[in-house]
């Protein structure tokens, strides 16, 4: 295989990259909306996290990709740099894109998390307190149970 085609090649794992990582903005935006809505179930939220791990494994293969083509080109590239001024200067940009994307990502992530803390935080203490109300109701039979006589409660005094 030719260097243009290896060059062809580099371009394209970026530009995939770029998809990769557009979808994963979309993915977190929707993991946001699982977590402010106080109806969204965790099924959704599980479902959501299972397609962001498989876009992340997508862009760690393709991370690994573009790293053993970019060895087999590097040299080639640094030797003719003005033969190849075009694509070096579009996968700059294309490299520019990604950083851009990934810190916008790294930013929704720490948005979310927050909000999964939060979510759980509030999901942690409705459990508590249906958990405190289930020992007062269980309290309040076991000491109904106890009670075997029951006493008048009003004397008639008119006899």
């Amino acid at each position: 295989m030719s260097n243009d085609n290896y060059i062809k090649m580099l371009r394209e794992s970026l530009g995939k990259k770029i998809s990769l990582l557009d979808v994963l903005v979309g993915l977190n935006r929707q993991q946001e909306q699982i977590l402010i809505n106080p109806d969204s179930s965790p099924d959704e939220l599980d479902k959501n996290l299972s397609e962001k791990d498989d876009i992340i494994s997508q862009l760690n293969s393709l991370d690994e990709g573009f790293e053993a083509l970019f060895g087999r080109v590097e040299k080639e590239l640094n030797a003719n740099k003005e033969h190849y001024s075009d694509d070096i200067r579009a996968m700059k940009e294309m490299i520019t894109e990604i950083t851009d994307k990934s810190a916008r990502i790294r930013r929704q992530e720490k948005d979310n998390y927050a909000l999964a803390a939060k979510k759980f935080s509030s999901i942690r203490d409705s459990v508590q307190k249906i958990r405190q109300s289930q020992k007062v109701v269980s309290k309040y039979y076991q000491s109904m149970g106890r009670m075997t006589n029951y006493e008048p409660q009003f004397l008639d005094d008119k006899q």
